[in-house]
């Protein structure tokens, strides 16, 4: 049987006319009773009585159109979820964003992108980048903001913007009231990351590098703390626990904390922007987003 025989069908039972019916669809009344017929004839059992005024339902019709109905709503709607793999102004995006997302102006971005399509819809996922990032591969999310060095396999990096990491010390630290320190010089020094997340991976790889490179054996002690947000780690270290290493908007932001910043030398790039999964590139509604994106941001 065929998906437009079916509508007939339904058509034919909603006004009880094969006329009205053909109107409403618009087609001939002969050829919308040769469809019912051909119907009839497959599923072998008649249904419609067809009468002088009306045509009304067999038992097996009544039984049948359920069926129909239902055939029909779930071909609608399936056609309806395929736009977002083929329209690229409608659909839904399944966006990732680490805690501190909004320091780095990217919500009004997404604001602007919203107001410009409002056929689109985004969920929201918080997550630490690492996270967003195996998200992606397992197709959970569409897309994800995060840093570059959480990316790897099969995950298309667009590069937004730039920032410079910064160490963090308590206000009592001997090195406080630099403005600048290298990373020879934190050689001793005990550091304060959560395990989860970039900072510990890559931030903690340059300066263990820069030490080594440096000869000696007494590098630094490791506070590993588990899961902790950045916000508690910076806590601890203007406690006194500890030196820590985030991105300067984010040692901005929390700044009332009571820690000191230092710049570093030599610096250490911190890069953000837009994660996608390499299979998701090819859909019409991530291009436009992208796109838009990454030309608003320029």
């Amino acid at each position: 049987m065929e998906l437009h025989q079916l509508r007939y069908m339904m058509a034919v039972a909603k006004y009880q006319s094969f006329t009205r019916a053909a109107e409403e669809i618009n087609i001939s009344q002969s050829s919308l009773s040769t469809q019912i017929s051909k119907l009839e004839a497959e599923l072998g059992t008649k249904l419609f009585e067809r009468g002088a005024r009306l045509i009304t339902l067999t038992r097996a019709g009544e039984e049948f159109l359920p069926f129909a109905s239902e055939i029909c709503d779930k071909e609608a709607t399936s056609r309806e979820h395929m736009k977002m793999f083929t329209a690229p102004d409608r659909g839904v995006i399944k966006f990732g964003v680490f805690p501190g997302t909004e320091r780095y102006d990217f919500f009004p971005r997404l604001s602007e992108f919203a107001k410009r399509f409002p056929n689109i819809s985004m969920d929201f996922y918080e997550a630490e980048g690492t996270v967003l990032v195996d998200m992606l591969k397992n197709n959970e999310i569409t897309c994800a903001f995060c840093c570059a060095p959480d990316v790897c396999g099969d995950v298309k990096f667009f590069h937004l913007y730039t920032d410079e990491m910064v160490l963090i010390a308590p206000p009592d630290h001997k090195y406080a009231d630099r403005g600048e320190i290298s990373l020879e010089m934190l050689r001793g020094e005990t550091f304060i990351f959560s395990e989860i997340g970039s900072l510990y991976t890559t931030v903690l790889g340059c300066v263990m590098n820069s030490l080594n490179n440096t000869g000696g054996d007494d590098g630094i002690t490791l506070l590993k703390t588990h899961g902790t947000s950045l916000l508690t780690n910076m806590g601890m270290v203007a406690a006194g626990f500890g030196l820590s290493m985030c991105s300067e908007k984010a040692a901005k932001n929390y700044s009332a904390i009571g820690y000191r910043t230092l710049k570093l030398a030599p610096p250490i790039p911190r890069i953000f922007g837009i994660a996608v999964a390499q299979g998701n590139l090819s859909q019409p509604l991530v291009k436009n987003f992208i796109n838009f994106i990454c030309g608003f941001c320029k």
